[in-house]
C-alpha cells in the first residue's frame, strides 16, 4: 500500500512540473520501520515511467 501511495506521489508531482521533470529522474529510496524500497524514474521517448527495483534481485518491475 506505502508503495502504491509513494509510486502516486512521485507521479503527481512528476505530472505538475511541466515539460520539464528531469530533476526527478532517477533512483528514489523508501525507508519505513518495516519494509524499504527503491523505484526508479526513467524518461523514454517523451514519457516517464515508474519501475520499483526489487532489492534482493535487482530486477524492475513496472508499476
Amino acid at each position: 500500500m506505502k508503495q502504491m501511495l509513494l509510486a502516486v506521489g512521485v507521479a503527481a508531482v512528476l505530472a505538475g512540473c511541466g515539460k520539464d521533470a528531469g530533476g526527478y529522474e532517477g533512483y528514489w529510496r523508501e525507508k519505513s520501520d518495516k519494509k524499504e524500497g527503491v523505484i526508479a524514474v526513467k524518461k523514454e521517448k517523451g514519457n516517464y515511467f515508474l519501475n520499483k527495483i526489487n532489492v534482493f534481485t535487482g530486477k524492475e518491475e513496472s508499476l
